[in-house]
């Protein structure tokens, strides 16, 4: 098994559906990863980015407000109050997304430390 389900749903609808090798997602207590095959688990999420590597290699990030993911070793649902898919575009596109995911993450949260992290991984996407 060389890939898993990831699905990233708001309210709206689905942000990204498609299998992944890895993902990172911001647990409310902090960054965990996930593999195939990986154990059953529910966690709480908060603000920052969930950065996923699929089957190709590419890499794609969504920033995020908070949420829940349910996970096992085929499949993480994750259902969010709002989001912001960002890697995947390019030029304008991808500097309009950054802006939207920063205004998103902002709103969310008042931790500097957050918000730090999280500017310097949306400045690394536009590399």
């Amino acid at each position: 098994m060389n890939s898993f389900k990831l699905q990233i749903i708001t309210p709206q609808g689905k942000v990204f559906d498609q299998p992944a090798a890895s993902a990172v997602f911001p647990g409310d207590k902090g960054e965990f990863g996930v593999l195939p095959g990986h154990s059953t688990l529910l966690s709480l999420l908060g603000p920052g980015l969930i950065e996923v590597t699929k089957e190709n290699g590419d890499k794609e990030s969504v920033a995020i407000n908070w949420g829940y993911a349910e996970i096992d070793e085929h499949k993480a649902i994750v259902l969010v109050d709002n989001a912001i898919a960002v890697a995947g575009k390019t030029g304008s596109e991808m500097q309009k997304a950054i802006e939207k995911a920063e205004k998103l993450l902002k709103d969310a949260t008042d931790s500097d430390a957050i918000l730090s992290v999280t500017a310097q991984k949306l400045k690394n996407l536009k590399k």
